[in-house]
């Protein structure tokens, strides 16, 4: 449960992260920047512990494990070389950290977690019924997208090359092609 709270706020502040733009220059950003950085050596250290912690009760053959495999090499990748290898010798992160979003797919373990405790049984159910109606919503979502595609060729054809809309601005903004006209719809 303690891992799950963690990771969770892990997930927080890798969310903050990517959607808040800070000024380099702008001191009140530095200090966010150097409190993100700090979290996020934290989050390295405890992830880390986690592992060795399981390694050391479970043994290796706790490594075999494809999650665990996963879990390893995504904290690995997205925190441990970027944290405590590249940053000591100065080099740039920049091409591995944008990976560092895979760490969120570390909150479906939490899903395990939900399932084992009775408190969470109505969330369990709902997730379980997400999960099961994936294919279908998967569906849904192909059948929109072709209707989109053709009503968007549609409105480019009969509104953004109709005579008298084709000096307007905001027609040929939104439905002057395709894509534009999909997006729009």
């Amino acid at each position: 449960v303690i891992m799950g709270v963690v990771m969770a706020l892990n997930a927080f502040m890798i969310g903050f992260q990517v959607s808040v733009p800070l000024d380099p220059t702008n001191k009140a950003d530095q200090d966010v920047q150097t409190s993100l950085e700090i979290l996020d050596q934290l989050f390295t250290l405890i992830f880390t512990g986690e592992i060795v912690g399981h390694v050391m009760a479970d043994g290796w053959p706790w490594l075999w494990s494809m999650a665990n495999m996963f879990d390893v090499v995504v904290i690995g990748v997205t925190n441990v070389i970027p944290m405590w290898l590249l940053l000591p010798l100065d080099l740039s992160d920049r091409a591995i950290r944008p990976f560092a979003v895979l760490r969120m797919i570390r909150l479906l373990k939490l899903c395990k977690l939900i399932r084992k405790y009775r408190q969470f049984a109505i969330l369990w159910d709902l997730m379980a019924g997400l999960m099961n109606s994936l294919q279908t919503l998967m569906y849904a979502v192909i059948v929109l997208s072709c209707a989109l595609y053709i009503l968007s060729v549609f409105c480019v054809n009969f509104l953004a090359r109709h005579e008298s809309l084709m000096e307007d601005d905001f027609t040929q903004d939104h439905f002057g092609n395709v894509s534009d006209s999909w997006f729009t719809l």
